[in-house]
């Protein structure tokens, strides 16, 4: 029994090294055939795409260059709000509540309306008066 396996393990090592052998024949000789318009307009192809990632490259750089002065000063202004909150806070116990600001802030009064209408009253009597 042992004999007949190790004739079957032979077998198939030897088919296994015939196919590789063979298809190392076969596909060693095909060779790969590239146009020269082809050739050229994956080298073409080739440089765009560099100049793409040279261009990304640089905004990238722009963008963390950006970013840095923004860190920069969103740390101190957040220095400069630590600095401040103690102020703010001692200065806010300190201060009377503020009068909660009128609906009609900005609008006439109704005297000032009144005597408005009153002189609109009057515009067609002064201009029969002057004749027009």
């Amino acid at each position: 029994m042992g004999y007949l396996i190790v004739q079957m393990l032979a077998l198939l090592i030897l088919a296994v090294a015939l196919g590789v052998l063979l298809g190392w024949l076969v596909f060693r000789w095909r060779r790969r055939v590239v146009s020269e318009d082809n050739w050229q307009r994956i080298e073409n192809e080739r440089e765009d795409l560099r100049a793409t990632a040279a261009a990304a490259a640089a905004e990238r750089d722009r963008v963390r260059s950006q970013h840095d002065l923004l860190v920069d000063e969103r740390g101190r202004l957040t220095r400069r709000l630590a600095d401040l909150a103690p102020a703010h806070e001692s200065a806010g116990a300190s201060a009377s509540p503020a009068a909660p600001a009128s609906p009609w802030a900005g609008e006439p009064s109704a005297a000032e309306l009144q005597r408005l209408r009153d002189e609109a009253a009057r515009v067609p009597v002064l201009e029969a008066e002057l004749g027009r």
